[in-house]
């Protein structure tokens, strides 16, 4: 498994070699761009055998000869053509401005590529879960601005471009925007609230009347 907890299968491993980069005992982040590769241990096999083949029934027939109809069974309708499942469509992948544009109604203005670590420094600091464009700036609201990064991962923060900026982003690609890059947007869903002015009030002073005075 693979940076936060994502599983990857494959019948063989080792194509680019060991590395140490690995955190597999972290229950939150192994880590992006490595792999901690298991061996899955088949179960034996329980399957029994194939019984001993019964030779069909012969078909009941009626008077005439003929196989009977099964009177609940209904009659397939002749007008109504099959539909031919035909070819798939390739889906087209939109340019970063045709996404944000396309993607009007979501409340983020896209700000450019940045580059991000996976040593606890990250530019963007907390992870809010993964999305659209319009759902990580619904998850970032407290926020000022969000990255997409990696599987759709949404990253929250009030300030980026904390390392340099990046041309290794992929995000029109509905997919995978890349790891160890945020394609960053400043989040217009975030509102700072306005400071509350407190109310000084003077209490006006009790007259207490002494008896004898």
């Amino acid at each position: 498994h693979q940076s936060l907890m994502e599983c990857w299968c494959g019948d063989s491993y080792g194509r680019f070699g060991e590395t140490t980069g690995c955190k597999c005992t972290d229950a939150s982040d192994v880590g992006a761009g490595v792999n901690c590769v298991y061996k899955i241990e088949k179960p034996e096999n329980k399957t029994e055998k194939p019984k001993n083949k019964v030779g069909k029934p012969e078909k009941e027939t009626g008077r005439s000869g003929n196989r009977i109809q099964n009177p609940g069974k209904e009659a397939q309708n002749p007008g109504k053509k099959a539909e031919s499942p035909g070819k798939k469509q390739a889906a087209t992948v939109p340019t970063t401005q045709a996404l944000v544009a396309a993607d009007s109604q979501d409340p983020a203005e896209y700000l450019g590529c940045y580059e991000d670590m996976f040593d606890g420094s990250r530019d963007l600091p907390r992870f809010a879960g993964v999305g659209t464009i319009s759902e990580c700036a619904d998850l970032c609201k407290n926020s000022m601005y969000f990255g997409r990064q990696s599987y759709n991962e949404c990253w929250c923060g009030d300030s980026y471009g904390k390392f340099s900026e990046s041309t290794e982003c992929a995000c029109e690609d509905p997919a995978d925007v890349g790891a160890g890059v945020n394609c960053v947007y400043k989040n217009k869903l975030h509102r700072t609230k306005a400071p509350t002015t407190k109310v000084h009030t003077t209490q006006a002073p009790v007259l207490i009347e002494v008896p004898g005075r």
